[in-house]
């Protein structure tokens, strides 16, 4: 065991069985980095997928291109998203709206698929720099199969942006730590504010980040490379104090709702949210485990623990407040900082047996891409197929001109029908103002008022349960269409349950009777 954990000191690259003088050749590195980021890309663009938009990719994607047509002078965008959204949305909801218009919603994706490959990149750099190419090279595999990573490379949503700006920022502050001083602190904070504006969640990374490069750099600087951690720290609040309160007025509220004061949107048991880790990333955080003791005996003690409690941040959150939601993408943040450990670890197996340690380690590889691929196809699957309501509320659209809509949760196909409806006709059950109202009074009043040309509900949400219950109990001036089923994973999951203003002749019916 000792002569296992008695490898070479920090600065030198681990052994490679590649070279016989022990060096890694640069071209089968690259040619296993290529190998990496192709497994991303065919793991997260692999048929049986949901085509459709899952509700996050929906609203952010609609609301880019509001913020584009505004910008333009298209339009107001009346309802403010930097209330409630998680990130700038100025920043990535441009990006990806910019992306499906070229692409629709698979260039959207395709976006989120390249950021995530240069995110392996950069994790090879990482890895490289603190524990050897080796060492580089495997954690970058062991990152590219892993499921929460494979899942945010196939969503549209903001965190492959953060993710790769975050891990960007990492390899800029390991690789100039070891050569460039206090230089490139500035430009650190910088990625870091990006990384900030991108998901605000991105946050809790910027003091371990700052902190790495201030360890690193004390050997060849002593205490002045403390100034190195305050200047990425100093300039990362500053360009996000200029963007949030001299360029992008209102990002406060979203800041505070959905990162620093958030309340939890699913609640979940802490057995529950330790048992979706365990299932989605537990190989790969034990490997990280092992990985850090081995740093640690090999005299990286505080860089090893540094790197394991990044790995778990976003976890102890999701504990702290028994949050379930957006779980496992965060699970992805903490891999960025677990995969350098875990090809520490691969480089301590491949360097003591070489042959065998290179096939255990191959093994161990293709073990974890079984796992993530099977886990990254259960979360790419877990919204619901919504394509039998879509040409309901098209033709809902010719027979109701101009009417509102109420959807419940109708980000999805707000986003789907945004050239048949216009952004004033949605209205959705998450929160609601009529008639100095607000709340369930709120939708009563419309209700009984007729102001809604289509009601489509599907009673997931306390909102959508009342206004369900108020229209079965009769009394208002809507009629039962019928329902539209929708599915997951080709399986019966629920239905839409449709209502319709009674005044409208009931000649033809649009809609599937109850079953």
């Amino acid at each position: 065991m000792t002569i296992a954990l008695a490898a070479p000191a920090p600065s030198q690259p681990l052994p490679a069985i590649l070279d016989q003088h022990g060096r890694w050749r640069a071209p089968w590195h690259l040619a296993l980095l290529a190998t990496a980021s192709a497994i991303l890309a065919v793991l997260a663009w692999r048929p049986g997928s949901n085509s459709n938009a899952f509700q996050d990719e929906g609203l952010y994607l609609y609301m880019g291109h509001r913020v584009i047509d505004s910008l333009l002078g298209g339009g107001l965008v009346h309802e403010y998203p930097g209330t409630y959204f998680s990130g700038a949305p100025q920043f990535y909801p441009v990006l990806g709206a910019v992306a499906d218009s070229i692409g629709g919603l698979a260039g959207a994706r395709l976006l989120s698929l390249l950021l995530m490959i240069v995110a392996v990149i950069a994790i090879d750099g990482i890895g490289r720099q603190l524990f050897g190419p080796v060492a580089g090279i495997t954690g970058a595999l062991a990152f590219a199969v892993a499921g929460p990573v494979i899942f945010v490379a196939h969503l549209a949503t903001f965190d492959a942006l953060a993710i790769m700006l975050l891990s960007l920022a990492t390899w800029w502050t390991v690789h100039s730590a070891r050569h460039d001083g206090l230089l490139a602190g500035p430009l650190v904070g910088a990625i870091l504010a990006a990384a900030f504006l991108a998901k605000y969640g991105a946050i809790a990374y910027l003091p371990g980040i700052a902190a790495l490069g201030t360890i690193l750099a004390w050997r060849r600087l002593g205490p002045t490379a403390l100034w190195r951690g305050f200047l990425v720290l100093a300039s990362a609040a500053v360009v996000t104090l200029f963007v949030t309160l001299v360029w992008w007025h209102g990002l406060a509220g979203g800041m505070m709702a959905t990162t620093f004061d958030r309340a939890p949107m699913s609640i979940a048991s802490t057995g529950s949210l330790l048992g979706s880790v365990t299932q989605w990333a537990g190989p790969w955080l034990a490997l990280a485990a092992a990985g850090a003791v081995v740093a640690a005996a090999r005299r990286q003690p505080a860089i090893a623990t540094l790197l394991l409690a990044m790995s778990v941040i976003a976890i102890v959150q999701h504990l702290r407040i028994g949050e379930a939601t957006s779980l496992p993408k965060h699970l992805a943040f903490g891999l960025v900082f677990a995969a350098p450990l875990i090809g520490c670890f691969l480089a301590m197996l491949i360097g003591a047996r070489r042959r065998a340690g290179t096939v255990v380690v191959a093994l161990a590889i293709a073990l974890l891409a079984v796992s993530g691929a099977a886990t990254s196809m259960r979360l790419m699957t877990t919204w619901v197929d919504d394509s039998g309501i879509l040409p309901v509320l098209e033709q809902r659209a010719l027979d109701a001109p101009g009417k509102v809509v109420l959807g419940e949760e109708p980000s999805a196909q707000r986003y789907a029908l945004r050239g048949t409806y216009e952004p004033l006709q949605w209205t959705d059950t998450f929160g609601f103002r009529y008639g100095g109202l607000t709340g369930p009074a709120a939708y009563f009043l419309a209700i009984d008022q007729s102001h809604f040309g289509t009601i489509y509900l599907t009673t997931n949400t306390p909102n959508g349960r009342l206004v369900q219950q108020y229209l079965a109990e009769g009394g208002t001036p809507y009629r039962y269409a019928g329902a539209v089923p929708f599915t997951r994973r080709g399986e019966d999951a629920g239905q839409y349950l449709v209502w319709v203003p009674s005044a409208e002749e009931a000649g033809s019916e649009l809609i599937l009777g109850p079953r």
